[in-house]
């Protein structure tokens, strides 16, 4: 397996790498029981605070609740979230097992230290798409470069809010741990039904260095990037997020309490509740009882 990197005359090797799972975010279905999952988090809290962390409040889309070291959780109209991130996140992901539900975000990553410094790694990284992408055109993958006066080199792949998101960065002048151009770090944010897929195919495999370091570089090279070292491990692995999955009826019934419900009261300060069952389609099956007007 190759290697090295050859660039402007110089070699460069990859010395060491490593992977992992970097953040795990969970979230209860509907109608279910999480007192369970609720005491264990509440028991880790405790470990935490007896480890001298802070305990603080904590919100993230309509979800309220606490946040400490090793986790952060909330409720919602009965569902729980909860979220761990950093070193945290690989130990975390056993309380999956304390109420039914899903994986909304999973994030691994790909962690390499070069024999010598590069700083324009990431540059010859996401310079390098070729013809061999699976997606219709190059020209459709949104690729952005950034720099900051820190000296942190920032790559990204994708847009923010897809299923799909890749970042290459310097990781060692992130962490401030090594010299510029030295540690790097390619990472995958998985979310919603690429989340979901990753978890339920290979929820035991999560917890494999090489398997969390090789989905992550190969969601890179499935997007038509090179990567100058050869495959890290024999496997050739799955990494495509999957369809978006249908709606249950508990799903819409959620929606309509938590999105419609709202906006319902909002307009009627202004329309009359006959006008709004003409909006809705119901007039039909149903009429306004006792005070009828805005």
């Amino acid at each position: 397996m190759e290697r090295t990197l050859k660039t402007h005359g110089r070699v460069v090797s990859l010395k060491k790498w490593t992977g992992g799972v970097d953040w795990f975010r969970w979230q209860t279905t509907e109608f279910n029981d999480t007192d369970a999952l609720q005491r264990a988090l509440h028991e880790i809290q405790e470990g935490d605070r007896a480890r001298a962390s802070n305990i603080r409040r904590w919100s993230f889309q309509g979800y309220r609740g606490w946040q400490t070291d090793s986790v952060r959780w909330g409720q919602r109209n009965g569902r729980v979230l909860w979220e761990s991130s950093g070193s945290q996140a690989h130990d975390m992901m056993g309380l999956s097992d304390a109420c039914a539900g899903s994986a909304c975000r999973i994030d691994t990553h790909c962690t390499i230290v070069l024999s010598e410094s590069l700083p324009s790694f990431g540059t010859c990284l996401l310079g390098s798409i070729t013809p061999t992408s699976a997606y219709p055109s190059p020209r459709r993958i949104q690729v952005g470069q950034h720099g900051s006066t820190t000296g942190l080199w920032l790559g990204t792949v994708g847009k923010r809010t897809s299923p799909s998101y890749l970042r290459v960065y310097d990781k060692g002048v992130e962490a401030r741990c090594a010299p510029p151009g030295v540690l790097w770090r390619i990472e995958l944010e998985a979310k919603h039904q690429h989340a979901r897929k990753l978890w339920e195919s290979n929820r035991e495999r999560l917890k494999s260095p090489e398997f969390c370091a090789s989905y992550s570089v190969q969601s890179l090279t499935s997007r038509g990037f090179s990567w100058p070292f050869g495959l890290l491990d024999d496997a050739s692995l799955d990494v495509t997020a999957g369809p978006r999955p249908k709606s249950t009826i508990q799903s819409l019934a959620a929606w309509v309490v938590l999105s419609v419900r709202p906006v319902i009261s909002r307009l009627l300060t202004v329309f009359t509740v006959g006008e709004l069952l003409e909006m809705l389609g119901l007039s039909d099956v149903a009429a306004a009882t006792g005070k009828d007007n805005a």
